[in-house]
């Protein structure tokens, strides 16, 4: 049997997650995810709230506001 030290298994696992982060970075700038939704497309008619489905709730208007919004105020605390 092979046998892996206990270094090799966290260096394995750490090489893993960074590789997986890095792919989703790469996929979210390459537009990557919207393969699928071209797909549902050429099948058939999409509607305006389609690509949530793909983009996830992170990506849509007013996630981004809230979050921008949050950002912003604990700015300005800080300047105050």
């Amino acid at each position: 049997p092979s046998y892996i030290t206990e270094k090799e298994a966290i260096t394995t696992t750490m090489n893993t997650r960074e590789s997986r982060r890095l792919t989703d970075f790469w996929n979210l700038i390459t537009f990557g995810w919207i393969s699928p939704l071209i797909r549902e497309g050429a099948q058939g008619p999409l509607g305006f709230h389609d690509g949530e489905r793909y983009t996830g709730q992170q990506d849509n208007a007013e996630t981004l506001e809230n979050n921008f919004r949050s950002a912003w105020n604990a700015i300005a605390k800080e300047d105050a």
